[in-house]
């Protein structure tokens, strides 16, 4: 490539043509510039009441106030309610507690001759006396089967043993 002139390679006839040009957009721009009479520039910056927007927040802080409550109403509930699961926990830990001591000593206190002369001295038992049993012996085709008419008495009867049939 062949050297080539300063002149040829930088042409500073075009940045001095464009920074000639710049102040005369700059001064246009400024005269565009419309002016706003001070009344309408007041009325423009005054803050517009809106009683919808207004009453929208409102009803949603209430909205997000009633969750919370909800949700800490909901906490405290859950205590009392884990609260009362451990007591019943307790109690009943203690009642089987009771119950195996009870157990052991009932199982160990007393022999069958004990329990034999307590159920004679308190509650008034008595051993069976050979006269007190009846034996029957049947024979292996023996035997007997109580048989009832259902269908026999009035047409209400059958009705009333029907319904009481599907009762039971």
């Amino acid at each position: 490539m062949a050297a080539q002139p300063a002149e040829r390679v930088y042409n500073f006839q075009r940045f001095s043509a464009r920074s000639a040009a710049a102040p005369q957009l700059q001064e246009q721009k400024k005269n565009n510039v419309v002016e706003l009479p001070q009344k309408e520039l007041q009325k423009s910056r005054r803050h517009r009441v809106r009683p919808l927007r207004a009453v929208a927040r409102i009803v949603c802080v209430l909205g997000i106030c009633l969750v919370l409550a909800n949700i800490v109403y909901g906490q405290v509930q859950l205590t009392e309610l884990n609260d009362q699961i451990r007591e019943a926990t307790a109690q009943l830990e203690e009642a089987r507690s009771v119950e195996l001591q009870l157990q052991y000593t009932a199982d160990r206190g007393m022999s069958a001759a004990e329990l034999e002369a307590y159920a004679v001295s308190h509650l008034g038992m008595q051993k069976i006396n050979p006269g007190q049993v009846t034996y029957i012996e049947m024979a292996d085709g023996n035997g007997g089967s109580v048989v009832q008419d259902v269908a026999a008495g009035p047409w209400y009867v059958q009705i009333w043993n029907a319904v009481l049939e599907l009762l039971s």
